[in-house]
């Protein structure tokens, strides 16, 4: 069954913090602190599944401290 595309990138950026915890050695709860959050703010968005509603600030710092790069691609319309 194909997912839909919101559920599609809340998988993407849910594995990103995983890697950016543990490519930094801090906690979810870390990140969160860090990202200018309460301590269960990234947890509670991995539960509910809303990641997508990140800032996109915080999804690109996420990416870097995951060893990833997010481009910016200007597409046809």
């Amino acid at each position: 069954m194909k997912q839909n595309p919101y559920k599609t990138m809340h998988v993407k950026i849910a594995g990103m913090v995983a890697e950016a915890a543990a490519a930094s050695d801090q906690s979810a709860s870390d990140l969160s602190k860090m990202l200018g959050y309460g301590d269960d703010y990234l947890r509670k968005k991995v539960a509910t599944g809303t990641l997508p509603e990140l800032r996109m600030k915080d999804v690109l710092l996420l990416a870097q401290m995951s060893g990833r790069q997010i481009k910016i691609v200007e597409v046809a319309s």
